[in-house]
């Protein structure tokens, strides 16, 4: 198993991303990514699979570039991960990208894969986004080919709000942003609204439940058992961030901005009605795609989900 110390190991010894050339990979980045399978076969088209570091606001941030060759290239997509994700987990949607001609730049956020960090910790959703920024300014430093387009599944959807209400994020370089289950408000919100002054009076931290989050029990047995970059607690500080997120969300005035919600109905996460109707209310011109019976972790869901879930990016990038 790969643990968390060769995650340690891997990024200390990693230079500075370099998204030009041919693949770059260690004997440890290839024990990584042979564990969490993207390893693609030719079929992917994948030319070359690159991996660096990035710095952003005193994080670490380990940087993975999926590219295919010029002439099968459409564009790049950014993919921005959930809460207790990492980009190992999205194997799945990255070989889907490369399949139809789309390069792949996907880093971990701080304190989660291979990035530095507290673990599963963050001060505020601000240094998320400024992670992203990093990459999205690193990647225009070096030309990668565009159009662009943006991913985010849950918290890595609330990353990308963010940018968008504190003017941050360049919106005239990419042609789609896509949020997958977006993060606002967590199910059961009114009662973690009750629950949470008590708990941080208390704890600096919960034990986290895993939930089933996906018709794909093969995937969560992998969470459950095979995975040591999962994280076994809930920071209160992480609670805290996301409360002051959903604070200068709400006294963010609407704008027009065309974003593609897709959605699963079956959704026991998040709060998915309240926040689509508040990001609706927000962001005119967005349009909502919902998946029927369709769980959270959509990138991760079972093959019939995640194949609807795959045709709508599709319609959505064509």
């Amino acid at each position: 198993m790969f643990s968390r110390d060769d995650a340690a190991e891997l990024r200390a010894n990693l230079s500075p991303i370099e998204f030009a050339g041919p693949s770059n990979l260690s004997s440890l980045a290839i024990a990584y990514r042979d564990h969490y399978g993207l390893r693609f076969n030719q079929n992917s088209h994948l030319e070359s699979h690159r991996i660096g570091i990035i710095e952003s606001s005193g994080f670490q941030l380990v940087c993975q570039y999926f590219s295919v060759s010029i002439k099968r290239q459409r564009g790049t997509v950014f993919l921005v991960h959930g809460y207790f994700d990492h980009a190992g987990l999205y194997g799945n949607l990255i070989k889907h990208c490369l399949m139809h001609g789309l390069a792949v730049a996907v880093f971990d956020l701080p304190g989660h894969g291979l990035s530095s960090g507290k673990l599963s910790s963050i001060e505020s959703f601000n240094q998320y986004s400024e992670a992203f920024l990093s990459c999205v300014n690193e990647a225009e430093k070096q030309l990668i080919n565009k159009p662009w387009f943006a991913i985010g599944q849950s918290m890595g959807a609330a990353v990308l709000i963010n940018c968008i209400i504190e003017k941050t994020f360049p919106l005239q370089d990419f042609e789609h942003i896509i949020l997958l289950a977006p993060l606002l408000y967590p199910r059961k919100r009114n009662a973690m609204r009750f629950l949470f002054p008590l708990v941080r009076c208390f704890f600096s931290s919960m034990k986290r439940n895993f939930s089933t989050n996906s018709h794909d029990q093969e995937f969560l047995n992998f969470l459950r058992a095979s995975d040591s970059l999962q994280s076994s607690r809930l920071p209160v500080d992480w609670l805290l961030a996301m409360v002051d997120y959903q604070k200068r969300f709400a006294t963010f005035p609407t704008e027009v901005q065309k974003l593609s919600i897709i959605q699963g109905t079956a959704d026991k996460t998040v709060d998915w009605k309240y926040n689509i109707r508040k990001i609706e209310e927000k962001f005119e011109g967005s349009k909502v795609y919902l998946v029927d019976g369709g769980m959270h972790h959509l990138v991760n869901e079972s093959r019939g989900y995640r194949e609807r879930v795959f045709s709508l990016i599709n319609q959505l990038l064509d």
